[in-house]
């Protein structure tokens, strides 16, 4: 049969079968030593026996991959950046990957109620911190000439709870 593998833990993989069932697979052997590792997100085909016991004997083509974390065949990932820390080295690191791996990014900044509540910034300070942050995104999307970006800016769960609302705000880089 058909699945995707869907958890893996010490070489026990979860696999989800194309019926719906879900089943405990292993790896054949060989697909260890001649392929490497297998991710979560890899469609495989998969042999069992009556008591739900499988093995992955094959592994199909992938779309894509991520090294961190160990994925495959993804449609988009959701970025979350803190607003006061802004992007990291590792966030760089895996929007450079998803880029180059062809993987949709939207990108969500979040925590902008600590400008207000707990730093008391000005709101035009904190317009232009969020546009630094911004601009620089924008330098490691000329790394690739990559255009479409989505980014979303939370207010913050403080004010979501305080003011039962959600608010977003969307620019299309």
């Amino acid at each position: 049969g058909e699945g995707q593998i869907i958890k893996g833990v010490g070489g026990l993989y979860t696999v989800e079968l194309s019926d719906g069932k879900i089943i405990k697979c292993k790896a054949r052997g060989k697909l260890r030593v001649n392929g490497g590792d297998l991710f979560i997100g890899d469609y495989v085909e998969v042999s069992w026996n009556k008591q739900l016991e499988g093995v992955i004997e094959h592994v199909k083509e992938r779309k894509n991959q991520l090294i961190r974390p160990y994925v495959s065949n993804i449609d988009g990932v959701i970025i979350v950046i803190d607003v006061l820390e802004g992007i990291t080295l590792q966030t760089e690191k895996v929007i450079k990957e998803c880029i180059k791996e062809n993987v949709d990014i939207i990108v969500l900044i979040n925590k902008i109620d600590r400008f207000i509540l707990e730093l008391k910034i000005p709101p035009n300070d904190a317009y232009f911190k969020i546009k630094y942050i911004i601009d620089e995104f924008k330098k490691i999307l000329i790394w690739i000439n990559q255009e479409n970006i989505l980014f979303i800016l939370i207010l913050g769960i403080y004010y979501l709870v305080q003011l039962n609302i959600i608010l977003f705000f969307l620019w299309k880089v």
